[in-house]
């Protein structure tokens, strides 16, 4: 991601979509893919100050998965840098720069301190080089089990 740096999935806010809509809107916009058959994986609300405009300092996070999709990867310049079909190893990968980042800052991986390791990780141009996994992700990954 360009804001809040970091390897993340797509997301971003419903606005005024339900939040099925909302994230196939976002799919396509950031990496041009249309989902199908989608399924609610995973809901939790993360303290994140990326918008304390939009009415607070936390976000209710809507995880889908789904097992079907369409369209050829074409990324958003205005959101996304790069893009990875992260395997296991990477993500492994990802999870340990942010975790290594963290120590070095002391900063603790949990949802009342992820404001301060987002202004950290937004603020660090060697973070910004070398990203790992986006802060609220690391938290959503664990629930996942994926990380």
């Amino acid at each position: 991601k360009k804001y809040n740096p970091g390897w993340a999935l797509p997301a971003g806010h419903q606005d005024d979509d339900d939040a099925e809509r909302g994230i196939k809107r976002e799919l396509k916009e950031e990496v041009g893919l249309t989902a199908e058959f989608m399924r609610v994986r995973l809901m939790i609300t993360l303290q994140n100050p990326c918008s304390p405009k939009k009415g607070g300092l936390f976000h209710r996070w809507i995880v889908f998965i789904t097992e079907k999709w369409s369209g050829e990867v074409k990324t958003s310049k205005e959101e996304v840098l790069n893009y990875v079909w992260a395997d296991e190893a990477m993500i492994k990968e990802f999870v340990r720069r942010l975790e290594e980042f963290a120590a070095i800052n002391k900063l603790v991986i949990e949802n009342k301190s992820l404001p301060a390791l987002v202004k950290a990780t937004n603020e660090s141009e060697s973070w910004k080089r070398n990203p790992g996994l986006e802060p609220p992700m690391y938290i959503i990954f664990k629930q996942l089990r994926i990380a």
